[in-house]
């Protein structure tokens, strides 16, 4: 997150009955209007699953952030 330029910085879920909530920890707009930064935080690289971020991401690109270009990361500890 080191570049700057963000106009909202947030998180993001979504109720989904019967199951655990989709959670991203992290959504910033960039202020050029057409990109953002969606990342999952974890404290420990190995407990990141690729795989269920990536449907979440997914989720984001086709119904919350249509139009926008997403940067897709992991951001564990020692980067905070």
């Amino acid at each position: 997150m080191e570049e700057g330029g963000y106009r909202h910085i947030g998180s993001w879920w979504k109720a989904r009955a019967g199951k655990a909530a989709n959670e991203i920890d992290i959504v910033a707009l960039r202020t050029d209007g057409h990109s953002a930064l969606v990342a999952e935080v974890k404290r420990n690289a190995v407990n990141y699953r690729p795989e269920a971020f990536m449907v979440k991401v997914e989720h984001m690109r086709t119904k919350v952030l249509a139009g926008y270009d997403i940067d897709a990361r992991l951001l564990t500890m020692e980067q905070m």
